[in-house]
């Protein structure tokens, strides 16, 4: 420190420190803030630049498959909804005699569709889908119903199912880890296991009626047999979709225990959408 004897101190050694740690004002800040904005904004452009180069097909490519599959879209629309019926002229007109599939269309009114007898079922693509959808349906269901807890190896991830379902809580196989650690308890969950149950039997007797009504009715010689067979549909359709809704409010909690329902729901809603279309229109 340097002074001038006998007057005021002139100057300082730390007057240089003090005036640099003296604030600079309000605009230093600002200018921070303002930059972690656009920092962030660059970053957020950059995460979507990514995301769509990873995930979002090129447009050419995207057209390209919309023109050329466009048509087999079409064409495999009309041989599930419309078999045998031609759309393009004689050239889909010979190829559907090719194929054999003419005999499964006629629209001629008053008489039974070409291929089908009185004894043959109103509809076999409702008889296919129910076969699929509600076989797999009512295999899970009976196990749940006579043989609850029990793993079938060839239903993947059912172990899972069964550990979401609480069915090693109520119901744990016997030599099995479950069963020594929820053994004990296991008499405690009555109540889950007797729900389980009931449920497992309702689904069973809804499949058994689907089944009944896409097999046992017959087209008849007057064709009343696809009468009948409509109005069972529409109400399976309806019970069908209740119990898509819910499955998918139950998706998020099954996907939380890594039990993936996207599987379950697009065999429901496929047979759902097949039992309304053949029941309503």
């Amino acid at each position: 420190m340097a002074t001038r004897r006998g007057g005021p101190t002139t100057a300082t050694a730390c007057d240089g420190d003090f005036n640099s740690a003296a604030p600079k004002g309000p605009q230093e800040p600002l200018q921070k803030e303002k930059n972690r904005r656009e920092l962030d904004a660059k970053l957020a452009s950059n995460k979507v630049n990514v995301l769509r180069e990873m995930h979002m097909a090129p447009l050419p490519l995207v057209l390209a498959i919309m023109i050329c599959s466009g048509v087999m879209w079409v064409f495999a629309f009309r041989d599930v909804f419309a078999t045998g019926r031609p759309v393009l002229g004689p050239v889909d007109d010979a190829m559907q005699h090719f194929t054999k599939s003419t005999a499964f269309f006629d629209d001629t009114n008053g008489k039974l569709p070409a291929g089908k007898s009185p004894s043959s079922v109103p509809s076999r693509i409702v008889a296919r889908t129910v076969t699929i959808a509600s076989g797999a349906i009512a295999l899970v269901a009976f196990r749940d119903l006579c043989f609850p807890g029990q793993i079938m190896s060839a239903i993947p991830r059912d172990d899972v199912y069964l550990e979401w379902t609480n069915a090693f809580f109520h119901s744990p196989p016997s030599g099995t880890v479950e069963a020594e650690e929820n053994g004990l308890e296991a008499p405690l969950y009555i109540g889950d296991k007797f729900i389980s149950q009931l449920l497992a039997l309702h689904l069973l007797v809804s499949c058994i009626h689907k089944f009944a009504s896409s097999f046992l009715i017959r087209t008849g010689k007057d064709g009343s047999g696809e009468v009948k067979g409509k109005i069972y549909w529409r109400s399976q359709a309806l019970g069908d979709g209740m119990l898509l809704f819910i499955f998918r409010l139950f998706a998020p909690a099954a996907k939380s225990a890594s039990l993936d329902l996207r599987w379950h729901l697009m065999t429901i809603g496929y047979e759902t959408f097949i039992l309304a279309l053949y029941g309503y229109v």
